[in-house]
């Protein structure tokens, strides 16, 4: 393997372990709205009793609110209403710690990845080195309380290896703001439609639909998170390899590399193959200065982003496919399946959800 194809291949081996939660994120949405059906299939039965379907339509016509008005006796809807909001938050809150956990592992298993093909590649010796734990809080959470938790020497010495720390902020605003944001407008949303469809006299199948709607969307909106922040927090690993690696004297270049397709949008096909200039910036549309793909600060260019950043050491021709192994000391060629050998003997680990963390 050349170290592009090394870059390339860590990518894919992070984004493959990734896959994983965008089926337990859905499996916890599919089970929030059986149980919320389920809950207002209840209702529907207490207010409704014996009476057939004509006769519930008899008392519709005469008072299209019939079915609110029964709803609302014996704080029946109430109870209704703080039920639904215990499921889906206990599916929200689920999903959260799995979008989290997954970029968690997006930047660490990017970062040791990508560090061992340049230990591979590089023509000075690269000593081992570990992601600062405060670099993954801010990357991921960027929370006002992870700033505070970091005193003046400790970020001045991360700065020394990682560059400046505020880079690793994601520009678009806090994973906790858009998780709490998006929660509480799909609560409201259920909670306002099977309140509407009472009103309206709608009967248990109608508010079912709605309800199952806004539940998919918020299963895909879920999933759309873990993908952007996953590929943002996967450049923001490689880019703090890269930042150390430069610490340590190696003399390496980072190039974008752009997914081409009949999907890929005008910007990504722009900053393809565009290496980053003398201070670190790569150039979008535009002028914009971008410390890395997938954290421009643009909403159009940063969702779903395609790009990623692969490594030019100086001196090396792009099909050089000779490095030394970290593990051996011997020049031969590149393999990334030396990747976990290497990785457990600097006391690297994978804990539950696959993500590397140092056990030293």
């Amino acid at each position: 393997m050349t170290l592009q194809q090394l870059n390339e291949a860590g990518y894919s081996q992070t984004e493959k372990e990734l896959k994983k939660f965008y089926g337990m994120m859905s499996k916890e949405y599919k089970t929030a709205l059986d149980n919320i059906r389920a809950e207002l299939q209840g209702i529907y039965n207490k207010i409704t009793g014996d009476r057939s379907p004509a006769q519930v339509a008899a008392l519709l016509k005469d008072n299209p609110a019939w079915l609110f008005t029964e709803a609302m006796k014996f704080d029946r809807l109430t109870g209704l209403q703080r039920s639904i909001q215990t499921e889906y938050m206990a599916a929200s809150i689920k999903a959260a710690n799995m979008t989290v956990e997954a970029s968690k592992l997006a930047i660490t298993n990017s970062f040791y990845k990508q560090r061992y093909a340049l230990t591979f590649a590089s023509p000075v010796k690269l000593s081992f080195a570990v992601l600062n734990p405060k670099v993954v809080e801010i990357s991921v959470l960027g929370s006002p309380k992870v700033w505070k938790g970091i005193a003046k020497a400790a970020k001045e010495a991360a700065e020394k290896k990682y560059g400046d720390l505020t880079k690793y902020q994601a520009k678009h605003g806090t994973l906790t703001d858009v998780i709490l944001s998006n929660r509480q407008k799909d609560l409201q949303k259920i909670q306002s439609v099977i309140t509407q469809n009472l009103i309206q006299g709608k009967g248990y199948g109608s508010a079912a639909k709605e309800v199952k709607a806004i539940l998919n969307t918020t299963a895909s909106n879920a999933a759309r998170i873990v993908r952007t922040e996953s590929a943002r927090n996967m450049n923001a690993g490689a880019y703090a390899s890269h930042r150390t690696a430069q610490a340590q004297g190696l003399d390496v270049k980072r190039q974008i590399l752009s997914v081409l397709d009949d999907r890929t949008r005008q910007q990504s096909q722009e900053v393809d193959t565009r290496f980053e200039d003398d201070d670190g910036f790569f150039h979008y549309p535009g002028g914009l200065l971008v410390d890395y793909p997938g954290n421009s600060g643009v909403a159009a260019y940063d969702i779903n982003d395609r790009e990623t950043v692969i490594e030019v050491v100086d001196g090396q021709s792009s099909d050089q496919r000779r490095g030394r192994n970290p593990e051996t000391g011997k020049n031969e060629v590149m393999d990334f399946k030396d990747y976990e050998s290497w990785a457990k003997s600097n006391g690297m680990r994978q804990n539950a959800s696959g993500r590397w963390v140092y056990k030293g």
